[in-house]
């Protein structure tokens, strides 16, 4: 899939245009957004003069983008400057990003998801998520009762096997789980109390 854009500066749309359908995308332009960055704002011209401003959160996108677009905030800063408007931070940077490299977003999602599961923690600069094919296994019978998982993965054939193994532990009673330590590990840790009990 190839994706061409062709901003219409003299039109109020931005036209997108799918190379291999043909089909045409007509977007709405956003009315916040300022299209030619060549020229300065007041607010650049004050910045310049050293008037700078703290409250970014209170500036219109527009205004955003120009800071951005002149370098008098960086995009990496923009969570935290919009005290953390997570949503507006990832579409202002999509902006951004559409300006000065002519990169079209508009088949990548980024709204109806809550950025505070990795703003901070894992995933820095975003510009959207990944839709991710998500499978269900099962039953597996744990501690008495029936589960069913869902997995969200893009490995082939691993829905599949593990589902096998909830099978497999079903159909031999089920297993019981002790929980002795929260944490994270690559694979699976079976603990016995011995070293003859584990043969």
């Amino acid at each position: 899939l190839i994706i061409s854009s062709i901003l219409e500066v003299d039109t109020e749309v931005i036209s997108q245009r799918n190379s291999d359908s043909g089909n045409e995308l007509i977007v709405p332009r956003n009315p916040e957004l300022n299209d030619n960055t060549n020229d300065e704002s007041t607010l650049i011209r004050n910045l310049k003069l050293g008037k700078a401003t703290d409250d970014y959160a209170s500036l219109n996108d527009r205004e955003i983008i120009q800071l951005l677009n002149f370098g008098h905030l960086k995009q990496r800063d923009l969570e935290q400057k919009l005290s953390n408007d997570l949503v507006r931070a990832v579409s202002l940077r999509r902006s951004h990003f559409h300006d000065i490299a002519n990169i079209s977003f508009h088949n990548l999602p980024f709204q109806h998801y809550d950025y505070s599961y990795v703003n901070g923690s894992c995933c820095e600069n975003v510009i959207g998520y990944v839709p991710i094919p998500t499978g269900i296994v099962g039953p597996i019978l744990v501690n008495g009762r029936k589960c069913f998982v869902p997995m969200s993965t893009t490995e082939g054939a691993l829905i599949a096997s593990t589902n096998r193994g909830c099978r497999a532990i079903f159909e031999s009673g089920g297993v019981t789980v002790r929980m002795c330590r929260d944490g994270m590990t690559r694979a699976p840790v079976v603990q016995f109390p011995n070293v003859t009990k584990m043969l």
